[in-house]
């Protein structure tokens, strides 16, 4: 038997005892309540309530909006996942992923950045040759009408520094990205790959950072160096700015870190800067009504500023480039403001909002441009270039052998053998008839639908054949719009109906059915 004795408790200490348990409890509370009193001491509470509340859409950007509106919360986030940041590891993995030698890589929120980047996720065979498909429609109707394309994919950070991506994640990289894939495809496509000189600049400067997805402004002129060529190859007599004029490096020691915003980590970002033997020319700034505005020759075109449009007389040329980009452009902004006599920068295909997209063949033919570069972030692989069947339809239009076309416009709707119901006037819905019946020498046609829309939405078709009805949508932009639809040679009645969709209404211009020969 053993006997156990415990001494009694000091009553002096007692007090102190309870003190401490109080205090715990209080500490835990306050960590359970802290979340609730620092949002209700946001000022933007009522206001972004009042959204949250009204309007589905928009809840997560209001939720974002009040969160970064409290500092309080801000700073207690701050501090856990910049402890999490030094410890190799993130809070949000889906945000960012913590590599070697503290570089953070963009998560799979991003369009699965990511996954693409250790090719976890890559186009399949089918994606693959879409995509080939589609950018080979879109240089080839331009070159149709004399204008180049050059395409430049701005590589993710893992592309070129994959030494800093986390030791688990490097098994698959021997494997093709989605780039790779795309390049491998046996067409001419305009697809310029600077991969691999800006692996080879990593051994003079830091041509991207260690907490910034976005190529440094070292690694922009890297990368505009090939870029420079490739118009020079395109564009004869083309002088690029900048191209040829390094005058040197600076190394700051902090810049530009993406993922103070995104995940509140206080840390440096050293960051590299090109030192350039002349200055950028001052240029303008063309706004809505044509006004003119100078500014710094060195300013930026930053996405939010876009649809932009810039005039610069001391360019070195007097061409017109089409830019269609994404944030990667920012850096390269202002090259080719330097370098072309006018610049259109617009939204490319994958944007935040649909209504922002490109609506290409219109904006080609509004802009009439000498060039159309493209500057497209590589993780938006993930996302379609276009509309497949779109591009396929515009091709096929192109290039058919025409057995036959009818066309109509609001003035020559009595001959034109194209019956139109609710053309030439804003419509919800209408019809077309071809009043020539063509016999069956043809194999397929293909109808062209040219107007002026109110808003963004979309255009459906609808035929039958055999009595079954077949239904093809096309997305629909506020103003020009060329669209087309693949049709076989005989629907019923000869006739086909469309339906307008969305917040607008649609002006018919010009209706156009050509026929195939076999």
């Amino acid at each position: 038997m053993s006997i156990s004795i415990q001494p009694m408790p000091n009553a002096d200490s007692a007090p102190i005892m309870n003190i401490l348990r109080s205090g715990v409890v209080a500490a835990f509370l306050l960590a359970c309540f802290a979340p609730m009193a620092a949002v209700s001491m946001s000022p933007k509470l009522s206001f972004e309530l009042v959204e949250k509340l009204t309007n589905r859409d928009t809840r997560a950007a209001a939720l974002e909006t009040l969160r970064k509106s409290t500092p309080l919360w801000n700073g207690g986030v701050s501090i856990y996942n910049t402890a999490l940041y030094r410890l190799r590891t993130s809070a949000n993995q889906s945000i960012g992923v913590v590599g070697r030698n503290g570089w953070i890589f963009l998560g799979d929120s991003q369009d699965n950045s990511f996954s693409q980047t250790i090719r976890r996720k890559v186009l399949n065979t089918q994606e693959t040759d879409y995509w080939a498909m589609t950018l080979d429609a879109q240089s080839r109707w331009l070159a149709a009408r004399g204008i180049p394309m050059v395409f430049i994919v701005a590589p993710s950070q893992g592309s070129i520094y994959p030494e800093n991506l986390p030791r688990w994640s490097q098994r698959g990289l021997s494997t093709p990205s989605s780039f790779d894939r795309v390049l491998a495809v046996p067409r001419q496509l305009p697809l310029v790959d600077v991969r691999p000189q800006l692996r080879d600049a990593k051994a003079t400067g830091r041509v991207y950072s260690p907490m910034n997805s976005h190529w440094t402004d070292y690694g922009a002129w890297i990368a505009w160096r090939k870029v420079a060529a490739e118009l020079q190859n395109k564009l004869p007599g083309f002088q690029p700015f900048g191209a040829d004029d390094l005058k040197g490096i600076e190394h700051l020691a902090d810049y530009s870190s993406e993922y103070r915003s995104m995940l509140g980590i206080d840390a440096p970002n050293p960051w590299d800067r090109y030192i350039l033997d002349k200055p950028f020319p001052d240029f303008e700034i063309i706004d809505a009504n044509g006004a003119a505005t100078v500014v710094a020759g060195a300013t930026r075109t930053g996405l939010l500023d876009l649809p932009r449009i810039t005039r610069n007389p001391a360019a070195t040329s007097g061409l017109k480039a089409l830019v269609l980009r994404d944030s990667m452009g920012d850096a390269l902004s202002p090259f080719l403001q330097a370098s072309f006599s006018q610049t259109v920068q617009l939204n490319h295909h994958r944007t935040q909002y649909s209504s922002d997209q490109i609506n290409f063949i219109p904006a080609v033919e509004k802009y009439r441009p000498d060039v159309v570069i493209y500057i497209m972030t590589e993780r938006y692989f993930n996302v379609p270039l276009g509309n497949t069947y779109y591009w396929a339809s515009i091709d096929r239009y192109e290039n058919l052998r025409v057995l036959d076309e009818a066309s109509w416009t609001p003035d020559t709707a009595a001959a034109s053998g194209l019956r139109v119901s609710g053309g030439g006037k804003p419509i919800r819905g209408g019809d077309a008839q071809w009043t020539k019946d063509i016999g069956p020498g043809a194999s397929d046609r293909v109808l062209r639908l040219q107007g002026e829309a109110t808003a963004y939405g979309y255009v459906r078709v609808d035929y039958r054949v055999g009595g079954k009805t077949f239904q093809v949508y096309e997305e629909l932009y506020k103003g020009a719009n060329d669209l087309y639809y693949m049709l076989p040679a005989k629907v019923d009645d000869d006739r086909i109906d469309f339906t307008v969709g969305g917040e607008g209404t649609l002006s018919l211009k010009r209706v156009n059915l050509k026929s195939a020969r076999p």
